[in-house]
């Protein structure tokens, strides 16, 4: 029986970790913020071959933003993708399916926060 391509899975979370992880680091979150525990930031990202971005990244949940902090700190996080690239690909996932799908990473200042 051959073995399924990994063309054809999901992207996994250790995956998303991977790419999120060399993000992270780019991130400015304000620890004072009021209830930065509870905002989670989803962003969509697609990539070239060379790690760069196809286009922008896009804030998928910006009207669960409704507050300037939680919408101040998604802006942050999209400009760190911005600023952390050529992202490095997961050695698990060929290159070739990095380019053919959108990825959503999530970012929780609680976690940046140690909380």
């Amino acid at each position: 029986t051959p073995i399924p391509s990994r063309l054809d899975q999901p992207v996994t979370q250790s995956e998303r970790d991977f790419i999120r992880a060399q993000i992270e680091p780019k991130w400015n979150v304000d620890a004072g913020a009021k209830e930065a525990e509870k905002l989670v930031i989803r962003i969509r990202i697609a990539f070239n071959a060379d790690g760069t971005l196809k286009g922008q990244p896009q804030i998928v949940n910006m009207g669960d933003l409704s507050t300037p902090y939680a919408r101040s700190a998604a802006e942050s996080a999209r400009r760190a993708i911005l600023i952390a690239q050529p992202i490095k690909f997961p050695p698990s996932m060929p290159r070739e399916r990095w380019l053919n799908e959108e990825i959503d990473l999530i970012f929780n200042p609680k976690d940046m926060l140690g909380g």
